[in-house]
């Protein structure tokens, strides 16, 4: 399976150079079964891509994408920033430890964006 994306930038040192950089890049799974049955989550500072990437991947496996904070969000009911503010950081980080909690127990595998723990 290849997963076609558009171009966008990134640290050029952690790609080979390429004949075409403007050209959209590839990812291969040779093993297209290794995710089968299996959450993809995926981690990295905020601002990096999770949220933006996560669909498209979400979209090329066919499953639905879970942006956490805001399934946290849409739970509580409030924004991170007012859970943050109104009950405090650690009240925010077990109710998004419950949701991914609650997330990856599911059965029908997801594609799921954690928060990028940048503060709220």
């Amino acid at each position: 399976m290849a997963l076609r994306m558009p171009p966008m930038e990134f640290d050029a040192g952690a790609i080979p150079p390429s004949d075409t950089p403007d050209a959209p890049f590839e990812l291969d799974a040779p093993d297209a079964t290794a995710l089968a049955g299996r959450h993809l989550v995926l981690v990295g500072l905020m601002g990096v891509g999770k949220s933006t990437v996560g669909p498209l991947v979400a979209d090329a496996l066919g499953r639905r994408f879970i942006d956490l904070d805001a399934e946290v969000e849409r739970r509580a009911g409030r924004t991170v920033r007012e859970l943050v503010t109104i009950d405090g950081e650690p009240e925010f980080r077990r109710l998004e430890a419950e949701t991914m909690a609650e997330v990856v127990a599911a059965p029908t595998p997801v594609v799921l964006a954690t928060g990028g723990q940048g503060g709220a």
